[in-house]
């Protein structure tokens, strides 16, 4: 994210340092991807070994999303990046399931919504990008998932039990995450509950502006600024009436 923030915010400004900047961090993920033939979530070559066996250290699907700083690589003249990206699409598609679900953690014991949507956006990204429509297949069918784990105001949990489909606590950034995703690819189920709830919680912050809570219902409530930034971006594209006015340069 880093990466494509650099490059997509050098690239409106006509500032080349900054584009040259993200350029040189796609770099590493690119060498990491011709290595070891994926991109692991930790580079044993140049990183201490974890212990911690988690999403964080040994999960894919949150990977899927650096095509989008490839594919702008690609933008940008380097067409060889192109390979890494399919790389890492092929990687976390390899952890879907046939009800769409992809697994977020080695053990598989839950499914992390927000790793799970990161992988939508990826899988979004490169099938607008390159015109893979068994990409955007698998992540409607992820999208759809996702949709049936709803909670009846439109928000989005946490997470889901794999055993028997325990939902977590709803989550602001994963609710903002598969709506502005979800309006991306022209998803054709009703939005409007998730786009309220959105609305609804969102809270003034002596007269800044506004912010997002992480988890609404949690017993201190505390303004977040991952979950505003995310809910930001998804209340701009919910009110564009034509989806095919988006592409995939809008999702950063």
């Amino acid at each position: 994210m880093t990466a494509n923030g650099m490059m997509a915010f050098g690239l409106r400004l006509g500032q080349g340092r900054l584009v040259e900047y993200g350029l040189s961090l796609v770099s590493p993920l690119i060498e990491q991807v011709e290595r070891y033939g994926h991109l692991p979530s930790i580079d044993s070559e140049t990183s201490p070994i974890s212990q911690r066996r988690a999403w964080l250290t040994q999960g894919f699907a949150h990977l899927v999303k650096t095509a989008r700083c490839m594919l702008t690589a690609v933008d940008l003249g380097l067409d060889f990046t192109r390979d890494a990206a399919s790389a890492v699409v092929s990687q976390g598609l390899a952890g879907q399931q046939p009800d769409g679900r992809i697994v977020t953690r080695p053990e598989d014991e839950a499914t992390m919504l927000h790793l799970h949507l990161y992988a939508v956006e990826g899988l979004c990204v490169y099938g607008m990008a390159t015109g893979n429509d068994d990409a955007l297949a698998c992540a409607r069918r992820a999208l759809e998932w996702a949709h049936k784990q709803r909670f009846s105001n439109g928000g989005i949990p946490q997470f889901v039990i794999t055993s028997d489909g325990t939902l977590g606590p709803e989550q602001c950034d994963v609710t903002a995450q598969f709506l502005r995703v979800a309006k991306l690819t022209g998803f054709e189920s009703d939005l409007s509950p998730t786009t309220k709830c959105l609305y609804s919680l969102a809270f003034p912050v002596c007269g800044l502006g506004w912010a997002m809570p992480y988890q609404p219902g949690a017993a201190v409530v505390h303004r977040n600024v991952w979950a505003s930034m995310f809910a930001a971006s998804a209340c701009e594209v919910s009110g564009w009436d034509h989806p095919q006015s988006l592409n995939w340069r809008h999702l950063v």
